[in-house]
């Protein structure tokens, strides 16, 4: 049965092996041409920064839910503390 070797991941990446190709090279690539300019720590920044993108999409969906729920709360007591008072006054003002 063969086995396949394995590559260290240095011979695997192109750029390691070949540079960075010019985007007028004519050569067809996932990757925008101004990604060929920019520094592999420039592109780490750009990941890290949609990371926090999203995570704060998250955070602004959760702080929007918990002030509807905030809002609701507070539309409830006001609406018991009404009922509490008009039960509070049937009870002490009734004739008996």
């Amino acid at each position: 049965m063969s086995q396949r070797i394995r590559q260290p991941a240095s011979l695997r990446d192109r750029s390691n092996l070949l540079g960075v190709t010019p985007p007028s090279s004519g050569r067809s690539s996932p990757f925008s041409s101004s990604s060929y300019a920019a520094p592999k720590g420039h592109r780490y920044a750009d990941d890290l920064e949609g990371q926090n993108d999203e995570a704060l999409e998250g955070l602004s969906a959760k702080v929007k839910l918990l002030k509807e729920i905030t809002i609701g709360i507070g539309n409830e007591v006001r609406e018991s503390a009404v009922q509490l008072s008009n039960m509070v006054r049937a009870v002490f003002w009734s004739p008996g």
